[in-house]
């Protein structure tokens, strides 16, 4: 089974307001991430929250989702990722990581990158997509390589 972590739990300092309730096609880009996950396949969702959470939670009512609360969400999004993967289900094979952020992401490319990754042996599953040079997001990787991402995860990405 593959799990989709989103994580969330980011406070907005810049916009001043929550960025991933914003609507995008009259929908918040929360629930668009969200939706496109859940269209693709994934096995199980979980979105990584901040303490009081209450306007994220309410935007994804009724969709099969856990949410994993950050107590720090002042911190970087890879402390986001850290909780999340500190919470995988047994029997989980794969983690596709995408930021709540991102509402182009689309069902398509999603499976397609699955596809990739249940293709290829565990040793050699990681898989970033790459745009004109540039290596972005979603990802998604074997969840043996969990310890060895936790170990290594640093502020630079």
């Amino acid at each position: 089974m593959i799990v989709a972590l989103v994580p969330a739990a980011g406070r907005s300092r810049r916009m001043g307001r929550p960025k991933l309730l914003l609507p995008v096609d009259g929908k918040p880009m929360v629930t668009r991430v969200v939706d496109a996950l859940l269209e693709a396949g994934v096995g199980q969702l979980r979105v990584v929250v901040p303490p009081a959470a209450r306007e994220l939670r309410e935007a994804l009512a009724g969709r099969p989702v856990r949410f994993i609360v950050n107590p720090q969400p002042e911190s970087a999004m890879l402390d986001s990722i850290r909780c999340g993967l500190a919470e995988l289900p047994p029997g989980c094979r794969g983690v596709l990581v995408t930021p709540a952020d991102i509402p182009g992401i689309t069902p398509p490319l999603l499976r397609r990158l699955i596809r990739a990754f249940e293709s290829a042996p565990a040793e050699k599953s990681l898989f970033v997509p790459v745009a004109r040079g540039r290596r972005g997001h979603p990802l998604i990787f074997s969840a043996v390589h969990v310890p060895e991402v936790l170990a290594g995860l640093d502020d630079t990405g």
